[in-house]
């Protein structure tokens, strides 16, 4: 039989500056116990919200409008930021799904594509079917293969709209259905190559978006951008939202040292101030920017600080900042 004895000392310094922090936070938002435990059990938080870079679709629109005088050999580093979004519209004309390897999930090429890639032409190759289908990743013929989701989609916000794209794990997850159940229906009913109905329930969902903005949307101006992480959970959602609709306040300098401590600020996490939150957060991989070359010109530095700012967005810049507050 063994146990652990917990010995809680008063006069320890780090300890008391601990449990004045904890009043501090408890004095400044009511909720400092279920804030402290919904950041613990829920990481995925701190990436939309703490520590995510939140932007509108204005605001990501604009940043290939700012580049048109800058040199566009030079490196540009992909940014990734968060908009809370609804899809509107599927852009039906540009397909549902792509066909990828079932090894390694990478789209293949047909024989005429791979040819144009291909460093050694090899015996298999040339002898392989033209319909014959390959993959540059393993670089072999893909004799097995497996439909994948790749859609667009329109989403808009207060500020305008423009166009997403979202692949395989993202949407199967918020369908609760596989690229290849859907293609196997299709395939057995008498519409083989029509936009299946199911796609349907992503229409006029709110959802958080994490993009990246890459030097292809930047040198192109190309404005689909590329879903790598979505959030469906109504909390993170909420609390977004809360957000962009709350006045920014200037919180007044304390000094912990000047807190008083009493009997209460001892004890432990009431169980009914413990939130408990559920996993809505999808999470994909997509391919990084090869590119790692360090030299920035100056303007499009600029640019990339721009986006990156913690600042808040152009709606929230037009409130009126309220006056700090004497404690």
């Amino acid at each position: 039989m063994y146990g652990t004895r917990v010995f809680l000392d008063d006069e320890i310094e780090e300890m008391n500056t601990f449990r004045r922090s904890l009043i501090l936070m408890q004095n400044g938002n009511g909720n400092s116990q279920s804030h402290l435990t919904i950041q613990t059990n829920y990481p995925i938080r701190n990436e939309f919200i703490t520590n995510g870079v939140r932007k509108t679709v204005e605001e990501i629109r604009e940043l290939p409008m700012w580049t048109e005088n800058i040199d566009l050999n030079t490196h540009i580093p992909k940014v990734e930021c968060v908009v809370l979004a609804s899809i509107r519209l599927l852009e039906e004309e540009h397909g549902w799904f792509y066909v990828a390897h079932r090894t390694c999930k990478k789209k293949v090429k047909t024989k005429a594509e791979f040819l144009k890639i291909a460093d050694n032409i090899t015996e298999e190759l040339q002898n392989a079917p033209s319909d014959s289908l390959w993959c540059d990743k393993c670089m072999c013929q893909a004799t097995s293969v497996i439909p994948k989701f790749r859609i667009q989609f329109r989403v808009q916000d207060a500020t305008g709209s423009t166009s997403f794209m979202m692949f395989d794990q993202d949407v199967a997850r918020l369908l609760n259905l596989s690229a290849n159940y859907i293609r196997d229906r299709q395939v057995q009913s008498e519409n083989p190559n029509g936009f299946p109905h199911e796609l349907d329930a992503l229409v006029n969902r709110m959802l958080a978006f994490k993009i990246v903005v890459n030097s292809y949307n930047v040198r192109n101006k190309y404005y689909v951008f590329t879903v790598i992480k979505v959030c469906d959970d109504p909390d993170i959602i909420d609390e977004l939202l809360s957000l962009e609709n709350q006045p920014e306040l200037t919180t007044p300098s304390v000094d912990p040292t000047c807190v008083k401590l009493s009997e209460s600020s001892q004890c432990g996490v009431d169980s009914k101030d413990v939130a408990s939150v559920t996993g809505g957060c999808l999470t994909m991989d997509v391919d990084n920017d090869t590119e790692t070359s360090p030299l920035i010109e100056r303007p499009i530095k600029a640019v990339i600080d721009a986006l990156n700012a913690p600042g808040e967005s152009s709606t929230k810049r037009l409130r009126k900042k309220l006056e700090p507050y004497d404690v």
